[in-house]
């Protein structure tokens, strides 16, 4: 396994474009905890080209059933909230829809995910209606204003993103659910 140190001068050469690089990386880390922390403290730094690596990285490990605990996808679901280019974003918009999302996090979360959707990046756009539709899948209480967003996108949305939301599976919305629109 790479130490920190090897691991962050390897992250450091990452070209933005050269995933070959990142398999290769990978394939020295042990897909534990510890691993997981530190690619998530990597991804919180400022420098673009180390966020991107590691946050292709935590995507690498999460399509490969990596566990992530409560606490690491509420540094994920935080991170989003920051403004890094479009990659990152869509990296971590992958990588939440097949999380478990700690309740404690979900308004920040689908706050951060509607302010999301103003990304210019039609791809970026796209994974946030995913993630909005698993966050209302999760936590059924979202599922009426995800409903309207998701009603709104098929309408309004490029043929790109409308693509990517007929993958979805249609989201009931159940007599429990409590209306947040008339909750706030």
């Amino acid at each position: 396994m790479a130490s920190t140190f090897q691991l962050e001068a390897q992250l450091q050469h990452f070209d933005g474009k050269d995933t070959d690089s990142l398999l290769r990386v990978a394939a020295t880390l042990l897909p534990d905890g510890s691993t997981i922390d530190h690619l998530i403290s990597l991804a919180e730094r400022s420098d673009a080209p180390m966020q991107t690596a590691a946050t292709w990285l935590l995507k690498h490990f999460q399509s490969r059933d990596v566990s992530f605990t409560l606490a690491q996808v509420t540094r994920l679901v935080e991170q989003l909230r920051c403004d890094s280019p479009w990659e990152i974003r869509l990296h971590l918009v992958q990588i939440l829809p097949n999380l478990a999302l700690p309740a404690a996090c979900t308004e920040q979360l689908f706050q951060s995910l509607v302010a999301t959707l103003s990304e210019r990046n039609k791809f970026v756009r796209a994974w946030v209606y995913t993630a909005l539709h698993s966050l209302a899948s999760q936590h059924r209480h979202y599922a009426p204003e995800v409903v309207l967003l998701l009603d709104q996108a098929s309408r309004d949305e490029a043929a790109s993103v409308r693509a990517r939301l007929r993958q979805l599976e249609p989201l009931d919305i159940d007599s429990t659910s409590s209306d947040r629109l008339g909750d706030a």
